[in-house]
């Protein structure tokens, strides 16, 4: 059936008289490949398919799988993407409005319904979302992210680069840079695609943009090219090459765009929507019309096909343009305020360009009276840097204090405060004519322009003319005045009285976050930097925040809050966050008032540092004109020269070049990767030039890249390896990660630059580095490298050397579908019973395999299977996380001990709680000792609490498990005893049958003090309540006290009435107040 699709539709209501559904789930659907299941809530058997009338939800629903399901069929577009003549890349281009991002969503869902064994990668431009759904960086971000959900081979090349990542910068404080991010996707498409097909759809490129803001369709286009070019086995100048030369054959594109701005596609195929909209578009209007004009039925064809045929034709496949007017057109003709005739000359006249529409709209369906907030509304929705819900809309607009007093104390105060998210939903659409709507993303409500061009129109012409009904103030163009309103928007929230109130709730007590906090703390100088640009100096911002000492302080508390990661958190002085937003202006107002440019944040970066590592050229050379340090060196003895290369920023780097940055590196071993490491990393072949001719060491080691002609055999980038190599690089350098290029090259399958390495001398033996040598690197993906494995053996490699993560290639390669390569080894002499690496032997790591024919294999070759070492300890430890019940089973038989006690776990019984609990009764069958203690998770029986394998936890206690053994202190035991450790999950079961089992419900614990206490903290008010009648002490550790700073009345109100000790002329409130300090002044609605 290939890639037919099937839909079935599933009643959802039971008839009557039957009492039940006369066709069930199972019988309505038929179960075949490409099966599409759809529910009808509130149809029966006889309801599902007679619908009561075409606007009925039911009938819409089925017609809309019609409609796609023939126009999959049958649209031009859907049969040439389906074609597989070797052309690679699909363009489709329109104006605004002829449907690009519909035709694109239809193809996304036709695809990944008929297509399901192909990766599917999709990105939708959108001007309207936040900096990530429009730039660049958000394109790299989401489709790594898609292809590393979908593809095993993915995860393993994008895992390794995270944690490089991570060695570097830790696992927070640090973000994926556009250039690498740009090479690492390229080389993993590019290499999944080698084994299925990888379908990559993404949607109004033209509207993409850079980090600064500046347009970036040619740069995307330009990677499409770089991604779809099947003749960059030798590298590329993005590190997106393979090494090899394989052809990408399992890759197809398809991109939207309009035509302008120019985006050349050469030979690459390309659909014009205006060429193909034509019939969809005439059956639309003429739908509309039949449907919609009364006595449409009655008119003759002489007088209904001419208005048919003018709106067609002046619609020009423009849909967004024929979806607003017709339906103007028809009321005009139901009220009688024209004829069919009249009507025909108006549209004649008419332009069928979208912005004097929008126009026409604003001027005569926004009434006057609601202009100035009409202003205010449409900046917000136009500005804001992503969809702004209705209830922070609603604070939004009352934090104006333009267009009338803004009122400090709280929004209501000064009257026009909209009190609803109701009364905002019906206001979005008078304030802009319905060019604005509420769409429903994630259960919340947001709001958003109908389509980006009306979005287009307000700012060149629209805002403009409405300024002329408000109070508009400020300097610059419209945007700047706009922006600067928004700016002041912001500030003002952020100093209302009951919001201030409000965010100290919720810092100190975790209770409701503020309305509009998120957007204005992450925003407010977004904004400020936006304004500045279009001529709004920010001077006064600075003033403001120097005059009022603790609003700074207070903006850094919400942003640490919201996410720590944040750069602005690690400073305390606003001329690092002027810095990082590039406003100049801030950082001239602090230069004026004695403030050094070499003050650091708390990571010992200078502002110079800061706008180097982000790439800002007009920043930098603001900095480096005043005279900023150029050599200056962060905490991590780093300095702006190598933040600017790590992160790719080729032009920063020539600045701060041409300011004297030394070159550091030489000779010594670097624990922060050097200017040209970096610049290999980001796989920029014209820096790493730039930096050796300006003198880099080309031999520089860093303690885990090791040196630069590594790194760039660990990213396979073959143009880049060469021209260290030919300028001189040193091929067998012992650091780093790899230990050596040639373990590098060995790793990653490169074969090509596995062979110039040795003939280049490089020692095939050569000891270090995560794998040990180059043989076990090779034998890590198995039989797909036995070819380079057979050269590297040939080349006189060691095959039971010792090192690495395995501790022996014969330990690398145990693995299911490597029967082959592990007989090779087996008849080039490898040793099965060397003891070495994460797995301790080779029969263990067998075992962690869970393949039994290999297992058996090594017995009969003599392994020893009592042997205790590695991280997991014995055989059986491996082979319980293996989680093949009958390989543990198999050596339980022939004599493994289930209790000894080794390895990461401790027993094989804790090992199977906590990853395998499927196999923790064969363990118990086979007599496995219960009270045994573990390393993590202490014991079996905290073990299964702790995890909620709640089935396993009647058996354990049943065995006899020890319901009062103390535990050790661990990262994953955070209480002594078991009961407190239920108590904190809030499961009154668990707790019910530990009690039963005689649990102390009176220990103590060090830190956290009583079951009582802990259970009082959350908020447990059942468990509570259950503890309290076993005995608990109502006063013991102080359970009252946590429940009230956790806020959980009801759980003080019990402890009270059980006989807690507290003032006995206090009420809840009062308590809660007294615990905290204070309490939240605030309405709830803020």
């Amino acid at each position: 059936m290939g890639r037919m699709r099937f839909y079935s539709f599933v009643e959802g209501e039971v008839t009557v008289p039957l009492g039940r559904r006369v066709v069930d789930d199972i019988s309505s659907q038929m179960n075949v490949p490409n099966e599409v299941v759809i529910h009808m809530p509130g149809e029966d058997h006889r309801s599902i398919a007679r619908f009561s009338s075409v606007t009925s939800p039911s009938y819409k629903k089925v017609l809309a799988k019609l409609r796609e399901a023939v126009y999959a069929a049958l649209s031009p577009v859907m049969k040439i993407i389906e074609e597989e003549d070797g052309r690679n890349i699909l363009s489709l281009k329109g104006h605004p409005g002829t449907g690009k991002s519909t035709l694109l969503s239809t193809l996304h869902r036709h695809l990944t319904q008929t297509t399901p064994s192909a990766i599917h990668l999709s990105f939708f431009f959108t001007s309207r979302g936040v900096l990530l759904q429009r730039s660049v960086l958000g394109m790299y971000r989401a489709l790594l992210w898609q292809v590393y959900r979908q593809s095993s081979r993915a995860r393993e090349m994008v895992l390794e680069v995270y944690e490089e990542k991570v060695q570097s910068f830790g696992k927070e404080g640090w973000e994926w840079g556009v250039s690498e991010l740009r090479g690492l996707v390229g080389r993993v498409v590019r290499r999944v695609s080698r084994e299925r097909e990888v379908i990559v759809l993404v949607d109004a490129v033209d509207e993409a943009v850079r980090g600064d803001g500046e347009r970036a369709a040619g740069e995307v286009v330009e990677w499409f090219y770089t991604l779809d070019n099947t003749d960059l086995g030798s590298g590329s100048g993005d590190g997106d090459g393979d090494g090899d030369g394989s052809d990408v054959n399992g890759l197809r594109i398809c991109i939207s765009s309009r035509h302008y701005p120019i985006i050349s596609l050469e030979s690459r195929l390309e659909i014009r929507l205006e060429d193909e909209n034509a019939n969809d578009l005439h059956r639309y209007i003429h739908d509309s019309l039949r449907l919609g004009i009364q006595g449409w039925a009655n008119e003759p064809e002489h007088i209904t096909q001419p208005l048919l045929s003018i709106i067609s034709s002046k619609a020009a496949g423009v849909f967004q343009w024929a979806v607003l007017r017709v339906p103007k057109i028809i009321k005009s003709l139901n009220d009688g305020e024209v004829t069919f005739e009249e009507s025909q000359k108006m549209i004649e006249q008419e332009s069928n360009e979208l912005f004097p529409l929008y126009q026409k709209i604003i001027t005569n369906d926004v009434s006057l009276s609601l202009r100035s907030r009409s202003l205010l509304f449409l900046q917000w929705v136009a500005f804001a840097e992503r969809p702004l819900s209705l209830a922070e809309l609603r604070f939004a607009i009352a934090s104006d204090g333009q267009d009338r007093p803004f009122s400090q104390d709280c929004c209501e105060k000064e009257g026009g405060f909209i009190d609803s998210d109701a009364r905002m939903a019906k206001l979005t659409k008078s304030l802009s004519g319905g060019l604005a709507e509420v769409v429903v993303c994630e259960s919340v409500s947001r709001v958003q322009f109908i389509h980006q061009t009306v979005n287009e129109y307000l700012r060149s012409q629209g805002l403009e003319m409405l300024s002329s009904f408000s109070m508009d103030v400020g300097r610059g163009d419209v945007i700047g005045r706009s922006q600067q309103r928004l700016t002041t928007s912001c500030l003002n929230y952020l100093r209302i009285e009951y919001v201030v109130d409000a965010i100290n709730a919720w810092i100190k007590w975790n209770e409701k976050i503020p309305v509009f906090i998120e957007y204005t703390a992450k925003y407010l100088f977004q904004h400020a930097s936006h304004a500045e640009q279009h001529g709004n100096i920010q001077k006064d911002l600075a003033t403001f925040f120097n005059t009022h000492p603790d609003l700074f302080p207070l903006w850094q508390k919400i942003c640490w809050k919201l996410d720590t990661s944040r750069p602005y958190c690690a400073t305390e002085h606003l001329i690092h966050i002027a810095a990082v937003f590039n406003i100049s202006s801030i950082v001239q107002y602090f230069l004026e008032r004695g403030v050094t440019l070499e003050v650091r944040d708390r990571d010992g970066h200078t502002p110079l540092a800061l706008v180097a590592k982000r790439g800002d050229e007009r920043m930098t050379r603001m900095f480096l004109d005043l005279g900023a340090d150029v050599n200056t060196v962060n905490d991590d003895n780093c300095t702006p020269l190598e933040l600017a290369a790590a992160n790719s920023h080729e032009t920063v780097v020539k600045q701060l070049l041409e300011k004297g940055a030394e070159i550091q590196g030489k000779g010594e071993m670097r624990t922060f990767r050097s200017a040209l490491q970096g610049a290999v990393f980001g796989g920029r072949l014209s820096l790493v030039r730039v930096l050796i001719a300006s003198g880099a060491d080309i031999n520089t080691r860093h303690e885990y890249y090791g040196t630069p002609l590594q790194e760039a055999a660990a990213l396979e980038t073959d143009d880049i390896a060469m021209l260290l190599i030919e300028s001189g690089a040193e091929i067998n350098t012992p650091c780093g990660r790899d230990g050596s290029a040639l373990q590098a090259a060995a790793y990653r399958g490169h074969r090509s630059l596995i062979r110039v390495l040795l003939e280049r001398g490089a020692d095939v033996n050569a000891q270090g580095g995560e794998y040990g040598n180059a043989l076990q690197a090779a034998a890590i993906y198995g039989i797909g490298h036995i070819d380079i494995i057979k050269l590297l053996l040939a080349s006189g490699a060691d095959i039971n050397a010792v090192g690495g993560a395995y501790g022996t290639v014969l330990q690398a390669v145990l693995l299911p579908g490597n029967e082959a390569l592990i007989q090779l080894l087996l008849d080039h002499g490898a040793d099965v019973n060397i003891q070495a690496g994460e797995f301790g032997n080779a029969i263990m790591s067998a075992a962690m395999s869970g393949d039994e024919g290999i297992v058996r294999m090594l017995i009969e070759k003599g392994a020893d299977i009592h042997a205790v070492a590695g991280e997991y300890g014995n055989t059986l430890q491996a082979a319980v996380l293996s989680g093949n019940g009958a390989l543990v089973e198999f050596l339980l038989e022939i004599g493994v001990d289930v209790n000894v006690r080794c390895g990461k776990y401790g027993t094989a019984l804790q090992a199977a709680v906590i990853c395998k609990p499927e196999l923790a009764e064969t363990l118990l069958k086979w007599k496995a000792d219960v009270n045994i203690p573990g390393t993590e998770y202490g014991n079996p029986l905290y073990a299964a609490v702790s995890l909620g394998r709640n089935d396993l936890i009647s058996r354990i206690l049943e065995r006899g498990a020890n319901v009062n053994m103390k535990v050790e202190r661990h990262l994953s035991t955070l209480f002594s005893k078991v009961l407190q450790q239920a108590a904190k999950k809030g499961d009154t079961k668990v707790v019910k049958q530990l009690l039963a089992y005689g649990a102390e419900v009176n220990a103590v614990d060090e830190t956290y003090g009583t079951a009582l206490k802990i259970a009082s903290t959350s908020g447990f008010k059942e468990v509570a309540e259950m503890l309290l009648d076993s005995g608990a002490d109502v006063n013991l550790t102080g359970p009252l006290r946590a429940a009230a700073v956790g806020g959980h009345r009801e759980v003080v109100e019990l402890l009270i009435n059980r006989g807690a000790d507290s003032d006995p002329n206090d009420d809840i409130s009062t308590i809660i107040s007294k615990a905290r300090g204070g309490q939240r002044k605030a309405p709830d609605h803020y």
